[in-house]
């Protein structure tokens, strides 16, 4: 088993949940990184320090350049809902330009 690189704080454990066509497979996966900045997990699997899931829009110039490559191309994490928390209904201009935005990129994905 290797050791991965992942999204958890305290935990040494977490569970993925990676998607192929219509196949769903949960891997639970154990690593002595647990973190809580995508930046950092890009880092840390850039050294050879644990396999990590990473959206590659985060770590494009890694991949770029060979630091990083695909373990499981052709498996993705599958899609997590988003949500954007507000103290009221009544919203700015701006913050209704952003809540479009998140909205669109995430449409996409």
């Amino acid at each position: 088993m290797h050791d991965c690189v992942f999204i958890g704080g305290a935990k040494r454990a977490a569970q993925w949940v990676l998607k192929r066509e219509d196949a769903i497979r949960k891997i639970s996966v154990t690593g002595r990184f647990s973190v809580n900045n995508h930046g950092l997990i890009c880092v840390l699997a850039e050294n050879a320090l644990g396999i990590a899931m990473l959206e590659p829009s985060l770590c494009r110039a890694p991949i770029l350049a060979g630091r990083l490559v695909p373990v499981l191309p052709d498996w993705a994490p599958a899609k997590l809902p988003v949500f954007v928390a507000t103290t009221t209904t009544k919203h700015t201009a701006a913050a209704r330009a952003f809540i479009e935005f998140i909205a669109d990129r995430f449409a996409s994905r």
